[in-house]
């Protein structure tokens, strides 16, 4: 909308220009009476000469206002969520199970599981020996297919954007074990900040490089 808001401001100071000149007027007295010109030729109101004058004065102020109002939105939002990090949040670094799953069809990855600051790594590295182990020890069994469901089932609320206590996909796993699924592999690394006032449900956000905000 703003790139066809400023190819008609463009295109109406063109057409201000050439018919002043064609017209021999000078350009002080009689611009902006050319400018907001909508007649045609036939001496009728001409659709094309209204677009090309009025769409940039009513869409360019309002293109404007929408950026401003994002760009503030913004800003508040990660404002926000750098003041949680702060008080609740910590970097996470997830460790593949080795089990690959498929949400849907534009959402498939391996799973992974992380610690919380508190828990020791050693920790860490048993849960997911024993996630892998629980869904990958024979596939063909019963409780392997139900616990790879359970998984699935965990993971899927919130692909790789959020990570839930890993206890409700195996009960048998302690408080401050989490488990999501990861979509980009390259980068494991993710900001992890509470959900809530507790820790049973965790906001993920990768640590990646990104462009400034406009």
């Amino acid at each position: 909308m703003l790139v066809i808001a400023v190819l008609a401001l463009v295109y109406n100071l063109i057409y201000t220009f050439q018919s002043l000149s064609q017209n021999h007027l000078p350009v002080g007295p009689f611009f902006w009476r050319m400018f907001f010109e909508v007649h045609g030729e036939s001496g009728s109101i001409s659709p094309y000469f209204l677009a090309m004058v009025w769409l940039p004065i009513i869409a360019i102020p309002i293109v404007v206002i929408l950026l401003v109002v994002r760009k503030a939105t913004r800003a508040g939002s990660v404002n926000k969520l750098y003041e949680q990090y702060l008080q609740a949040g910590f970097l996470a670094e997830l460790q593949s199970t080795g089990i690959v799953v498929t949400i849907s069809n534009n959402t498939r990855g391996p799973v992974c599981v992380f610690g919380a600051p508190n828990i020791a790594p050693d920790w860490v590295a048993a849960a997911v020996q024993r996630v892998n182990t629980g869904a990958l020890a024979d596939p063909k069994i019963r409780e392997c297919k139900a616990y790879l469901g359970a998984v699935r089932k965990v993971v899927a609320n919130g692909f790789d954007t959020h990570a839930s206590q890993a206890n409700k996909a195996d009960p048998s796993l302690p408080d401050g074990i989490f488990i999501t699924g990861q979509r980009n592999v390259t980068s494991p690394v993710r900001v992890a900040v509470p959900v809530g006032n507790d820790f049973t449900r965790l906001r993920l956000i990768p640590l990646v490089k990104t462009a400034p905000m406009a």
